[in-house]
């Protein structure tokens, strides 16, 4: 497979540039955005951080949101679990 590449004279580039390429082109077409949608496979696991899908009808991402980042309806800041 990698000599059919070759042989097409396509550019090769590493998973981390593929990586780094489609952050800034993210990142710089959509700088302050907010997304809505439907939450759904929600996990918390013992690290703190909670894991989730956010959809609609059109399509889906994966998202995670850091322990630090959770806010308690009281405003005060979720204790870190200690794991």
């Amino acid at each position: 497979m990698q000599n059919d590449i070759v042989e097409q004279n396509k550019e090769i580039i590493s998973v981390g540039e593929l990586n780094r390429s489609a952050k800034y082109l993210l990142e710089d077409a959509f700088a302050n955005i907010a997304v809505i949608g439907e939450i759904s496979n929600m996990s918390r696991p013992s690290s703190g951080h909670i894991y989730f899908t956010l959809k609609d009808e059109d399509g889906a991402i994966l998202r995670y949101l850091p322990e630090s980042y959770l806010i308690l309806p009281n405003g005060n800041q979720a204790p870190q679990s200690r794991t």
